[in-house]
């Protein structure tokens, strides 16, 4: 299930208190990590939606991992991937030209040769890339194999931005492999989720806001 099948909730805030709880097996965190969520539509001028998650150890490294693996795969996905791919593809067209028509100029003959030898390229490209992001996510899984217990192998909470609703309203969508962790974020910050909100995560009604004493004299 991909990020934007998770469980989501959008918080009203300038900023928001992260919950001490492992996002991925719920146990109690032990280390912090930043990181950012790219849109997957997004990807040419990417705007980056970063926040710190903190994880038990052992997700942790996981999470960790799996932030190194997109670290190495992610550029095939932008401008350099989109280059490798096209710069392949006109060598596997100019290869095949020249090896079917050896000294041939006539357009006619070789745009059809040249069309499936691009095409060869691009192929060729893509499964090289395949093969990469393969061997990568395995070497991930090698160093840090999935544990019982969590909910998805590597990362498991992100900061989303906004959705185009959302962002009339200012608000912060934090996706989540768990509602578990998403109530104790709505928990942590009950000021920022209206009534229903609050009782639909936590199962509860949200507590009564406290007012604020004035300083002592």
């Amino acid at each position: 299930m991909g990020v934007l099948q998770w469980p989501k909730v959008a918080l009203k805030g300038e900023s928001q208190t992260i919950p001490r709880l492992c996002p991925n097996c719920l146990k109690e965190a032990e280390v912090e990590l930043r990181y950012c969520y790219i849109r997957p539509w997004d990807v040419l001028r990417p705007t980056r939606y970063f926040q710190s998650f903190r994880y038990c150890a052992g997700c942790g490294a996981a999470a960790a991992a799996h932030l190194r693996h997109l670290g190495r795969t992610g550029w095939l996905l932008k401008a350099p991937g989109a280059i490798l791919a096209l710069v392949g593809s006109c060598a596997g067209a100019a290869a095949l030209t020249e090896a079917v028509l050896p000294g041939s100029r006539d357009p006619a003959v070789r745009g059809p040769v040249a069309a499936a030898g691009f095409a060869a390229g691009l192929a060729a490209v893509g499964l090289l890339a395949g093969l990469f992001a393969w061997w990568s996510k395995k070497a991930a899984l090698r160093r840090s194999p999935p544990r019982e217990g969590q909910a998805v192998w590597g990362v498991a909470a992100y900061y989303t931005g906004s959705t185009l609703l959302d962002l009339l309203g200012g608000s912060k969508v934090y996706r989540a492999a768990r509602p578990e962790w998403l109530a104790a974020l709505v928990r942590a910050n009950p000021d920022q989720v209206d009534d229903a909100t609050y009782r639909q995560l936590v199962g509860a009604e949200k507590p009564a806001r406290q007012p604020q004493r004035p300083f002592a004299a």
